[in-house]
């Protein structure tokens, strides 16, 4: 019995020591490792804007953090703000803005007995739209020879796979490079459909998710002037000074801009004959070159003279001659 004791004992002693022995080996392979105090659950879906019918898929897990411990952000680029830690977890926030997909990336440090642990991190959000729209009856033009810009968004739709086609226009990307944005050119008048198209989810094809019917017309008449002025009363000192008139397109929001390609000059000076008609012509867009009647007869220009100049042409974006409106001024 006492032998038998005695070797319950030695065994007893052997399974002890054999598990303090497994334990110190266990606690020196992981000596190095981050020590953890909470283990908390976590989903992340792989994408985080759906349309009805789209398939959702997500990776749930556990995580173990230390509420001791304080981790920092570093190189973040994407946007956003982060506070500082609050039980081992950095809050990341931000304002939607844009329409697409947005990525934000950059790294986390924590620090750690043996040095820092430092990891690459990255996430993905999109901005879409409400889908909502307005159209203006009046006002959906675009204008031959000039950029008409355009934004377009499709409710559901990343901005990367929204596009449009026009049957008699030039879609070209916007200037800046711009997501959903375009610049339309026209070039003959009437009306056309704007087909807004877009990339399914699988990346195949394009489908119409919309149309609008858009007008196209020619830029407006601009308007003649002579040293800024319609008409009336004019210095003769000023007059003298510029004889040429500027076509003015006023109250236009496009950058249109119009040459003066010909004009007739004439004069009816106080208490003489009429002077002219003289025509001056200047097809390449230079300095017009008055002829020698037209500056004798501006040298000459006193007060009570009147002063003609009709038949003015002018040409603008679209190539189209334009007659303007004739001038009449009584120098002072």
């Amino acid at each position: 019995i006492a032998a038998l004791a005695l070797f319950s004992k030695y065994e007893n002693d052997v399974r002890s020591s054999e598990a303090q022995v497994v334990k110190e080996l266990f606690e020196e392979a992981h000596l190095k490792d981050i020590k953890f105090d909470t283990i908390g659950a976590i989903a992340i879906p792989n994408q985080s804007y759906a349309l009805e019918g789209d398939k959702i898929e997500a990776s749930i897990m556990l995580a173990a953090f230390n509420k001791a411990q304080k981790p920092t952000i570093a190189g973040m680029s994407g946007g956003g703000t982060t506070k500082p830690s609050v039980n081992g977890v950095i809050p990341w926030e931000t304002i939607a803005k844009g329409t697409g997909l947005q990525t934000v990336r950059g790294k986390i440090e924590l620090q750690t007995e043996t040095g820092p642990v430092i990891r690459d991190w990255k996430f993905e959000y999109m901005v879409g739209t409400t889908g909502a729209s307005m159209q203006l009856d009046k006002m959906n033009v675009f204008y031959i020879g000039v950029a008409n810009p355009v934004t377009v968004a499709a409710a559901g739709y990343s901005v990367e796979d929204v596009s449009l086609e026009i049957p008699s226009a030039e879609v070209r990307p916007d200037s800046f490079g711009r997501k959903g944005h375009f610049n339309i050119w026209s070039d003959k008048p009437g009306n056309v459909e704007v087909a807004i198209m877009a990339k399914p989810k699988d990346g195949n094809g394009k489908k119409k998710v919309g149309v609008f019917p858009v007008r196209v017309k020619r830029i407006p008449n601009p308007v003649a002037k002579l040293n800024g002025s319609v008409g009336g009363g004019m210095s003769a000192a000023l007059f003298r000074a510029q004889i040429a008139p500027a076509a003015v397109l006023e109250g236009f929001d496009f950058d249109a801009k119009f040459q003066v390609i010909g004009f007739s000059f004439s004069m009816l000076p106080k208490g003489k004959d009429y002077v002219g008609p003289y025509n001056v012509e200047n097809r390449a867009g230079c300095r017009f070159s008055m002829s020698k009647d037209i500056e004798k007869a501006m040298s000459t220009a006193r007060s009570g003279d009147r002063i003609f100049i009709e038949n003015i042409k002018a040409i603008g974006p679209d190539k189209t001659v334009r007659n303007l409106s004739p001038l009449l001024f009584t120098l002072n």
